[in-house]
């Protein structure tokens, strides 16, 4: 399961963290010494291109059948992101936002 939590820091730390549960990914917050502000269940697609960035994008796909798709993309720069976007076959990219975000696997 995948969540997205959000620490009260300075600046704000947002992480999406992949857990076998609820309670697994709460522990997990409470590890890392951080001050927790929110925490939920997260349903958008996750690609990892590289597991060290925290270079995440939010890539909006439009298929040929007219369907919008949210993919969230960790990749190491813009340049290798358009890469993977035009390997989507059958796949028009209409958006792409970037954030900053840390990938967790507990």
């Amino acid at each position: 399961m995948n969540f997205q939590a959000s620490f009260s820091n300075s600046p704000t730390v947002i992480k999406l963290i992949n857990a076998p549960s609820w309670s697994s990914c709460l522990a997990y917050c409470e590890e890392t010494g951080l001050e927790l502000n929110s925490m939920g269940s997260f349903n958008d697609e996750i690609v990892i291109n590289d597991n060290t960035t925290t270079n995440c994008y939010l890539v909006t796909l439009l298929s040929e059948t007219k369907v919008n798709t949210n993919q969230v993309v960790f990749d190491t720069d813009y340049n290798t992101l358009q890469t993977w976007i035009n390997a989507q076959t059958g796949k028009t990219c209409i958006g792409i936002r970037l954030s900053e975000k840390s990938y967790v696997v507990v």
